[in-house]
C-alpha cells in the first residue's frame, strides 16, 4: 500500500511538472508567432502607406522599397509578398491592354476564363530559392481566398485565411500556406461604411487595389 501511494503522487507530481513545460513552450511559441504575425502587419500597412503617398506605383518602385523594408522573410518566415488588382469583368480587356503596354506585352490573367470579379498578381517578390516570378495569377479562383479578401476591403482590417493551397499558374497545387490581405483603397475616397469601401474598390484596373498575402 505505501509503495502503490507514492507511486501514485510520484506519477501525479511528474504529470503536473510535465504539463507546466509543455504549458510553457506552447506560450514560448504563440508568442513568437503572433509578434511575427504582427510585424508582417506592420510591413502590409507600410506598403499601403507607398500606395496612399502616390497616384501610381510602378515596377521599380515596388521592387526599390520590397528590397528597403525593414524585417525579411527570414525573420517573419513568409514565402511571398505582392500586390493585387480589383479587375470586375467589364474591366478586364483595359486592365490587360495597360499591364501589356506598361511592363510585359504576353501578361495574362491565370487560369483563363470569364468570372464576375478577378483578383490577380500585379507585383510580386516571392523568397528563397523558388523566386520565379508568378504575375496575373488570380487569387479569386478559390472561395476562401476570395472571401477573405472582400472581408478585408469590408472592414477596413488585415484578414488571414486558414491554410489553403498555393498554385502554380497551370493550376497545379504547389504546397499550402495561409493567405494574409489587407486593402488599399483609391485615394481620396471616403470609407467610413462598407458600402463606400466596396465602392472605393470598384472602378476600373487602377481604382481598386490589395496588399497580397505575406505566405
Amino acid at each position: 500500500a505505501v509503495t502503490f501511494f507514492t507511486f501514485r503522487r510520484l506519477r501525479e507530481n511528474t504529470l503536473v511538472s510535465d504539463q507546466t513545460r509543455f504549458d510553457r513552450m506552447v506560450a514560448r511559441a504563440q508568442n513568437g508567432i503572433e509578434r511575427r504575425v504582427d510585424l508582417c502587419v506592420d510591413q502590409m500597412y507600410n506598403l499601403r502607406a507607398l500606395f496612399a503617398a502616390s497616384q501610381s506605383v510602378e515596377s521599380d518602385e515596388w521592387d526599390r522599397y520590397v528590397a528597403m523594408l525593414p524585417s525579411r522573410e527570414e525573420a517573419l518566415g513568409i514565402r511571398s509578398v505582392g500586390f493585387l488588382e480589383k479587375v470586375p469583368l467589364a474591366g478586364k480587356a483595359e486592365f490587360l491592354k495597360s499591364r501589356r503596354a506598361d511592363t510585359e506585352p504576353d501578361f495574362t490573367i491565370t487560369p483563363e476564363g470569364e468570372r464576375p470579379v478577378y483578383y490577380p498578381v500585379v507585383y510580386l517578390n516571392i523568397f528563397g530559392p523558388d523566386n520565379r516570378i508568378v504575375r496575373g495569377q488570380d487569387h479569386a479562383i478559390q472561395p476562401q481566398r476570395l472571401a477573405t479578401i472582400e472581408r478585408a476591403i469590408d472592414e477596413n482590417k488585415p484578414f488571414a485565411t486558414g491554410k489553403v493551397n498555393f498554385l502554380a499558374p497551370n493550376g497545379a497545387v504547389t504546397h499550402s500556406g495561409v493567405a494574409l490581405y489587407l486593402p488599399i483603397y483609391r485615394n481620396g475616397c471616403e470609407i467610413e461604411t462598407a458600402a463606400q469601401r466596396r465602392e472605393a474598390t470598384d472602378e476600373g484596373p487602377a481604382a481598386a487595389r490589395h496588399r497580397v498575402p505575406s505566405e
